[in-house]
């Protein structure tokens, strides 16, 4: 499929050959950079909160049975705060095409 529509989408067969060989680089390979405080704080975070909830069926039911109402919904809006602050605000384009 990723074939025949890079040969129907370039404007000539030069410029679609050059696409198929970027494709195939040696670079797909390649190791990427990634930054592991954004893996690794969450991570910790996540498995410290199951670890504190273990015997509870999941982890909000632990804050909501056993703790006070206030701290719950301290929990609740600090979920609804990361979820805002992690959201995707920029214009994605549009991939689609008509023939």
């Amino acid at each position: 499929m990723s074939l025949t529509f890079v040969l129907v989408r370039a404007p000539n067969l030069n410029v679609a050959w050059k696409y198929l060989i970027g494709m195939g680089d040696m670079s797909l390979f390649s190791r990427p950079y990634i930054d592991l405080w954004y893996i690794k704080f969450p991570l910790i975070l996540f498995m410290g909160a199951e670890w504190i909830a273990r015997d509870s069926e999941h982890v909000l039911m632990h804050w909501a049975i056993e703790r006070h109402w206030s701290l719950r919904w301290v929990v609740y809006s600090l979920l609804i705060a990361l979820t805002l602050l992690f959201m995707n605000t920029e214009e994605t384009g549009f991939i689609y095409f008509q023939f």
